[in-house]
């Protein structure tokens, strides 16, 4: 499928790459006969760009960035710096877990057994590297912590297996997630340690949320479904009262599937009011055209700088809002999150380095494909590149080209100079 997509360019790199052992090795060859070059072509893409082919070439892109990272070992490599042409040894297990569900949903979107094979090798490597055990408890440590979150996306890899290869570890990281769950008042403890840390409040919980309400489809336990109600009555008062963009997309993505059990109206409600609420920051001015569809408000600065890994969470979110709404019949509240998707959507695009940007440079097979973290900012982080994947994948699934067509031709204020 992405074959088509490819430029003469890109697949001189591919032929590149497959004379060698892996990305780095590549780039090594690359650099003995030429120069880096330190600019970035980078053009920009208008509204009236964005196409259901578009929006799969920048997906496919995107996947082929993940195996051009890949080590032999099957880890992935966190952070790239294209100006200093250099990978960073800083790392993160939520984001490194994070990326191998996504090299599983387009394993499952390809069927291209590339990215099963990168997929299997990733899960060998982190559950061999990133996996402990404490009794009947499995965790992912790193440094001097170990992340609810981590264990969420462990969890969520875990179920992703087609051969159940890791039902033993799957069933470890559930007994964590419900051992810091707080049966109480629905509350998460967000660290197995150090135990005195209980931040990222915003974050953690809509995970946990979310890879318990994935199990409850696989497995149909209730104690899963039981956990996720308790937690939604608490959370959904502290977003009342805290909101915050990032504890957006999660919980809207795990109270979409609880919506779907029983139809509770308090679901869609709040599910309607967060994404109401995240709306609020994006841009959809002109003014830079460049950043047309980024969720940044300047005035509302304390929720963190603009970043691909959040715009790209954030539209994924919004899809499941967007397919709510029409469920319900509730056309205005779909024709606002579907005008923020595409913007968002547009926004992505154009943050991936594309064949003009790499073809001239020594780091070309790296750069390729791979998510800027911002219009300001050139280093590719793992996870703006993994929440772009996921994202396009979500927007592929629920407009048509019909639909892309149809916006631009009623909002032509978004059709930029």
């Amino acid at each position: 499928m992405a074959s088509k997509f490819y430029s003469i360019a890109f697949l001189m790199i591919s032929l590149i790459l497959a004379s060698c052992n892996s990305g780095i090795e590549a780039v090594e060859k690359i650099n003995e006969s030429n120069k880096a070059t330190e600019t970035f072509e980078r053009g920009f893409t208008g509204i009236d760009e964005i196409t259901i082919e578009k929006i799969n070439q920048t997906l496919m892109l995107a996947g082929q960035y993940f195996l051009n990272i890949q080590n032999p070992d099957g880890s992935l490599q966190y952070l790239y710096f294209p100006q200093a042409q250099q990978f960073s040894s800083a790392n993160n297990m939520i984001r490194q877990w994070m990326s191998t569900i996504a090299l599983a949903e387009m394993r499952d979107y390809t069927r291209d057994e590339k990215y099963g094979r990168a997929f299997e090798k990733n899960m060998e490597f982190n559950f061999r590297n990133y996996y402990a055990e404490d009794g009947a408890l499995g965790h992912i440590p790193y440094g001097n912590e170990s992340k609810l979150g981590a264990a969420a996306f462990a969890l969520t890899s875990a179920i992703k297996d087609d051969g159940n290869k890791y039902s033993g570890q799957q069933r470890k990281l559930t007994n964590l997630i419900l051992y810091l769950h707080n049966p109480s008042d629905g509350s998460f403890r967000t660290f197995y340690f150090p135990k005195e840390r209980n931040d990222n409040q915003n974050f953690y919980p809509g995970e946990a949320m979310l890879a318990l309400m994935i199990l409850y489809e696989e497995a149909g336990n209730e104690t899963y479904l039981g956990a996720v109600r308790q937690s939604f009555d608490y959370y959904s008062a502290y977003h009342r009262k805290n909101p915050n963009p990032a504890f957006v997309p999660w919980h809207t993505m795990a109270l979409y599937r609880l919506y779907q059990i029983g139809q509770d109206a308090r679901y869609s409600d709040f599910i309607f009011d967060m994404n109401d609420f995240l709306i609020t920051i994006q841009n959809k001015s002109c003014s830079s055209p460049g950043n047309l569809g980024r969720f940044y408000d300047p005035k509302r600065g304390y929720y963190g700088p603009p970043h691909a890994s959040s715009d790209a969470v954030y539209v994924e979110g919004l899809t499941y809002a967007y397919r709510l709404a029409k469920e319900l019949g509730r056309e205005d509240k779909a024709e606002s999150y579907k005008e923020a998707i595409i913007l968002g959507t547009r926004s992505l695009v154009e943050l991936q380095y594309k064949e003009a940007e790499a073809e001239n440079r020594t780091d070309a097979y790296i750069l390729l494909g791979g998510i800027r973290t911002s219009t300001e900012r050139p280093e590719i982080r793992i996870d703006n590149s993994q929440h772009t994947i996921m994202a396009l994948l979500q927007v592929l699934h629920t407009f048509s080209d019909d639909d892309l067509r149809e916006f631009i031709e009623k909002n032509p204020q978004y059709v930029c100079p």
